[in-house]
């Protein structure tokens, strides 16, 4: 069922890359907590924004998932706009793309090829289930 919460920590900010060449693999508690939120009825899955009234693009729910968490040092929150929310904390304010507090937390870095691959995915596909499986084999 992944890593417990204690051991998923001491490789939580882990962000070089090894000198074997591999590349980095995100963190597996946070990754089963991403799937989970997918897959479970508390997110509607959007595709224009990281939140808005109608649910959470998936990268939002990442997003969430990380105001959530215990692991909160940068003062991460939502700040309600008209038509959508803005991720924001100490460092930037992200609509659309990966904010790099999320992605340091969630062991990868904003460039790396999956968040952009799961933004497209996710643009044309709004099944949980696929979206999920996806996470799990490319995460």
């Amino acid at each position: 069922m992944g890593l417990t919460y204690s051991e998923s920590s001491h490789i939580l900010y882990s962000t070089k890359k090894k000198k074997t060449g591999k590349i980095k693999k995100m963190n597996e508690y946070i990754k089963y907590q991403w799937v989970y939120a997918i897959q479970s009825n508390e997110y509607e899955i959007i595709n224009e924004s990281l939140h808005n009234e109608n649910g959470f693009s998936v990268i939002g729910i990442l997003c969430d998932l990380f105001i959530k968490s215990g692991e909160n040092t940068v003062n991460a929150k939502w700040i309600n706009k008209v038509d959508y929310h803005i991720f924001s904390d100490n460092f930037e304010n992200c609509f659309s793309e990966m904010p790099s507090s999320v992605s340091n937390w969630a062991n990868l870095m904003p460039h790396e090829n999956f968040f952009q691959e799961i933004s497209k995915f996710s643009d044309f596909i709004l099944d949980k289930n696929q979206i999920a499986s996806y996470i799990n084999r490319k995460g």
